[in-house]
């Protein structure tokens, strides 16, 4: 029986227990979660000769600092109730369809929607996240541990959505050139004015940040933050998202179903 006709039961965040995935992974021990990370389509079409799955380990409960894909090398995820998994980007592998078809191994269960939507950001993010300039990262460095101490404790309520960043220059420039630096924090604040409050305090206290560190915008010589903005969710366009990218702290969870974009890292 084809395992990968337009009926078959395979999906994108589907999953293998330990004791059926012998005849998927020869490295896989009794420990190995293996989940599948192929697009439905490609599952389905044959054109497609491989099946791609990340390798994972159960967990007694997943840690916040690597759910909701703000980590981008490790995701910790709840697949079905009672079953909680990290997964780890390195250890993915890929075995032919023709292989998979001989061994006709069981899958174990798919992964609700919520979970696979946190699969899918965790894939794309790690592609998809810029890497600024070395001389950006070096300057960043004065402010990087209270500008991380600002977001999180503006986090501390479930405020805020994402922040965003836009960078205009990506280049390595010499020391007397600043970078123009552009910050939006978005925040949901689900009636809660208390909320917007926290979002635009953490707003101010960067500027004030910045302006201390680095000068004025407009005469800063090292980084100028021309700007930064505390949002609600709703006003955050499609012109904006192709303007910024998302900056993802590893110690602070984002809620969930947020656009997928770019982890970025400061």
């Amino acid at each position: 029986m084809p395992l990968f006709d337009r009926q078959t039961a395979w999906r994108q965040g589907s999953w293998i227990a330990p004791a059926s995935n012998a005849g998927v992974c020869s490295e896989a021990d009794d420990a190995s979660i293996l989940v599948v990370i192929t697009h439905d389509c490609d599952l389905a079409n044959d054109a497609e000769p491989f099946v791609e799955f990340v390798r994972g380990t159960q967990v007694p409960k997943t840690d916040g600092n690597f759910e909701r894909a703000e980590n981008a090398r490790k995701l910790h995820v709840t697949l079905a109730a009672g079953l909680s998994v990290e997964l780890t980007f390195s250890e993915r592998f890929a075995k032919a369809k023709a292989d998979l078809e001989q061994a006709q191994p069981k899958l174990d269960g798919h992964c609700d929607e919520a979970a696979k939507a946190i699969l899918k950001q965790w894939l794309a993010a790690r592609y998809g996240r810029p890497a600024f300039p070395n001389e950006f990262e070096k300057r960043i460095d004065q402010v990087r541990k209270k500008l991380d101490g600002i977001v999180s404790q503006a986090h501390l309520p479930k405020t805020l959505v994402g922040v965003f960043v836009a960078l205009e220059d990506v280049g390595e420039l010499a020391t007397n050139y600043p970078y123009v630096l552009k910050m939006v924090l978005v925040y949901e604040h689900d009636g809660d004015s208390n909320k917007a409050k926290a979002a635009s305090d953490a707003a101010d206290a960067i500027r004030t940040l910045f302006e201390e560190a680095y000068g004025a915008s407009g005469a800063a010589t090292a980084i100028d933050l021309e700007s930064c903005d505390a949002i609600h969710v709703t006003k955050m366009t499609l012109a904006d998202l192709r303007q910024y990218d998302q900056w993802r702290l590893e110690h602070v969870s984002f809620k969930a179903g947020e656009p997928p974009l770019a982890v970025v890292r400061f």
